[in-house]
């Protein structure tokens, strides 16, 4: 794995929003290893001045990874869902499903 991913699509399942949202334009970095991740996810805010930038969405803990081709998911628990839901234990549990290309480069 690398350490961040970006411009990447992202579908969510078990956060507050419907299961299948898709984030088009996400960033997301790692720190530590499967199955005790964190992986935050970024999003890119529209320009109000000309300028965009990436904006924090959310934060997974306990991350558990699991790899494919041009893709990866990721499972644990979101502070959003944590602290400003209020859920807790598997209440709390999300699913983000990660496309990127891949670059034969990097």
């Amino acid at each position: 794995m690398n350490p961040s991913y970006g411009p990447v699509e992202v579908k969510l399942f078990g956060t507050v929003y419907p299961d299948g949202e898709i984030i088009p334009k996400g960033k997301i970095t790692f720190l530590g290893e499967s199955p005790h991740a964190t992986a935050r996810l970024y999003i890119w805010q529209q320009p109000t001045n000309g300028l965009g930038r990436f904006r924090e969405f959310d934060t997974i803990t306990d991350g558990v990874i699991k790899e494919g081709m041009g893709m990866f998911s990721i499972t644990g628990f979101s502070a959003q869902l944590e602290n400003e839901v209020g859920l807790v234990g598997e209440e709390a549990k999300v699913t983000w499903e990660v496309s990127y290309e891949e670059c034969s480069n990097c």
